[in-house]
């Protein structure tokens, strides 16, 4: 099976400050194998520490791992991502909690045909950008066959746009005030390099290569020299 977007969360849920932020508009398919969350935070005044991310809150409340943490002390935005495998199947509640009230946007999405032992084999550790001006820009280690994910906050409140080549949005969310947030996948290659639209006083960027499940059929073909002789008997 090749590594294919299983759902993606029907919108971003967002507020203008609290402790903690649900989103229920995910649902995730029976071939389900993995679950990506971003976690967006404005930063202007208040940082969110101890960020705890639940999947199925209230009944299998499956615990997600931090893949990259991007908050810098240069922009107010910052970006978190955490990845699942194996997510419980269905349209669940996905909780999200910090301490220190502050603005924040969350959304998910899930996929099928990645690896399943875990989420450092499901998920790379990615890469982060950011600036105090410019266009938002991302370069991402990849490989063919795998799935590009890059995510921006843009602070000043006017991001239009998230390209690379093959790319489709994913999500847009500039309901809160310096949370001018977007995301985009694009199919993978050794360097995926994104770009955002237009020019801003500050913006961060962050994304990861969400990693294809080694081909059953290679396999298969690895052995048929081995047993075909046989099998032709």
């Amino acid at each position: 099976m090749a590594l294919a977007i299983d759902a993606t969360a029907t919108a971003a849920t967002h507020t203008a400050g609290a402790t903690s932020l649900d989103n229920s508009n995910l649902t995730v398919g029976a071939g389900a194998t993995g679950l990506l969350v971003v976690v967006l935070f404005q930063a202007l005044s208040v940082i969110a520490t101890s960020v705890t991310v639940t999947w199925d809150n209230g009944g299998t409340n499956q615990t997600l791992t931090n893949i990259r943490d991007d908050a810098s002390p240069n922009v107010n935005g910052i970006i978190q991502l955490f990845g699942r495998v194996s997510p419980t199947t269905g349209n669940k509640t996905l909780h999200v909690a910090w301490t220190n009230s502050c603005p924040a946007v969350v959304t998910a999405m899930s996929f099928s045909g990645g690896i399943t032992t875990s989420v450092a084999t499901a998920f790379s550790t990615g890469a982060t950008n950011n600036g105090l001006s410019g266009s938002p820009s991302l370069s991402i280690s990849g490989a063919s066959g795998n799935i590009s994910v890059c995510v921006t906050d843009d602070t000043a409140g006017t991001s239009s746009g998230l390209t690379a080549t093959g790319s489709s949005a994913w999500f847009s969310d500039s309901v809160e005030a310096n949370l001018s947030t977007r995301g985009a996948t694009a199919p993978s290659t050794a360097t995926v390099s994104w770009s955002g639209s237009p020019a801003s006083t500050e913006w961060v960027a962050s994304g990861v290569d969400v990693i294809a499940a080694a081909s059953t059929r290679k396999l298969f073909k690895m052995y048929v020299p081995i047993w075909g002789p046989l099998l032709a008997r």
